[in-house]
């Protein structure tokens, strides 16, 4: 529906256009027959005016010419003036009247023609008024070259000025026309709708990104540090400390004696990069026996956790003073192998000594 809408406007427009250019092509050949009916006389017909007249010791000649004889209010018209002296005669045109018409411009131009000099005057001539104009009669002057004085002049000329609206019997100015309705497309609308929908797009995109970025999952903290591993042993030996007296009030030294050796253990493979709770006495001895660590007594590991699996797998009921020699033993061990620290460190727990 809408495209059929659009082909009778297309259609309907082309019509019009056919008959505005028809109409126009009229209108130019009516008025090119009119001009050419108007036009002024562009006819070479002129008067001509020869004048042998002598004033004074200089003989002179003046021939004064115009065209066209016949113009509008508006023309030019073209005045010649001919000047024929003997050599080394100087000839002058001065101003003078033209009769009702304006001198628009002004040419000379000097020729020796014969022994003779040949001033030549060209003046076009502005036609103002409509009628009978007439060019009244130019006098040209003249100085010989012992300075004698003399002037030539010629005969008026008659021209016929014709008014543009002499046709016209009451001439008026032409009434002023009303202003032509012209239709055109218009997108204002379009461009406010388009704009406000583009702002309402920015905003929507906005929301949703910073709604996004609320709701993203945030990045996890990060995890401190590990304590040194001293540092550990030394908590789980002090808590085996305090809690000594009760073990063996209850007949549990045996689990006096596994706390000793699992915190040496977990020291040990914290300390030296392995897992020692799950290795065997022996698998431990063996990995210790390759990286042989600085200030680490092997001999010393290995009887303190020979000891400890003694009273674990022997079921060997463990003396206080013996529970004593083998904490004592794994906090010389742990202190023996802890690095010194360039900075003090801080107050950490303080370990309570069996008694």
């Amino acid at each position: 529906m809408k495209g059929a809408k659009r082909l009778h406007r297309v259609l309907l427009v082309a019509g019009l256009g056919c008959g505005l250019l028809a109409f126009a092509g009229a209108q130019r050949v009516y008025g090119q027959e009119a001009a050419e009916s108007d036009k002024p006389s562009t006819s070479t017909s002129s008067t001509t005016s020869t004048t042998p007249e002598v004033n004074g010791a200089v003989a002179a000649t003046l021939a004064t010419s115009v065209q066209p004889t016949t113009l509008s209010v508006g023309d030019v018209a073209k005045l010649r003036i001919e000047v024929t002296v003997p050599s080394g005669v100087e000839v002058s045109l001065p101003e003078q009247p033209l009769g009702g018409l304006e001198l628009a411009d002004r040419r000379v131009s000097t020729a020796i023609v014969g022994g003779q000099t040949k001033t030549t005057y060209e003046l076009d001539l502005l036609a103002l008024e409509s009628g009978e104009v007439e060019i009244p009669a130019l006098t040209v002057r003249t100085v010989g070259a012992n300075g004698e004085l003399g002037s030539a002049t010629g005969k008026p000329l008659k021209l016929q000025v014709s008014s543009l609206i002499a046709n016209e019997p009451n001439a008026e100015p032409k009434p002023e026309t009303k202003p032509l309705s012209v239709m055109r497309d218009d997108y204002t609308l379009a461009w406010v709708v388009g704009g406000l929908l583009l702002v309402a797009l920015i905003v929507l995109v906005t929301l949703r990104v910073q709604r996004y970025l609320k709701q993203r999952p945030k990045p996890a903290a990060p995890l401190p540090p590990p304590r040194p591993a001293w540092e550990l042993a030394y908590e789980k030996l002090h808590e085996l400390a305090l809690q000594r007296d009760q073990m063996f009030a209850e007949q549990r030294g045996e689990e006096f004696i596994d706390g000793v050796s699992d915190a040496l253990r977990e020291y040990l493979g914290r300390r030296y990069g392995f897992d020692g709770l799950e290795r065997t006495t022996a698998e431990l001895l063996g990995t210790l026996e390759r990286l042989r660590p600085n200030k680490l007594s092997l001999a010393g590991v290995t009887l303190l956790l020979e000891q400890c699996d003694l009273v674990k797998f022997a079921r060997a009921k463990p003396e206080p003073e013996a529970c004593q020699d083998l904490w004592n033993g794994a906090i010389g061990l742990i202190r023996a192998t802890t690095p010194t620290p360039t900075v003090a460190p801080a107050a950490g727990p303080e370990l309570v000594e069996p008694r």
